[in-house]
């Protein structure tokens, strides 16, 4: 299974929004926000943009997931 994935991290297009990604993780990480104003605009360069946002949202749910779950803890 790992050798049918792999060879597609090859494409341009791919290394276009993984870039993109570490690029905003690293704004959002350092700002708080900002992070779809970094990745949609490139993603949605190579891919469609339909997929780069819904992309966008998976990564901003998984990455907001934790606090989430902490502030419901502390929720009264």
């Amino acid at each position: 299974m790992p050798s049918e994935f792999l060879p597609s991290l090859s494409d341009p297009a791919i290394q276009v929004v993984i870039a993109a990604a570490i690029a905003a993780a690293a704004v959002r990480g350092f700002a708080g926000f900002g992070a779809a104003m970094i990745f949609m605009p490139a993603a949605s360069a190579v891919i469609d943009p339909r997929l780069a946002g819904e992309t966008f949202l998976v990564m901003n749910d998984i990455v907001a997931l934790p606090v989430a779950i902490g502030a419901v803890r502390l929720c009264d």
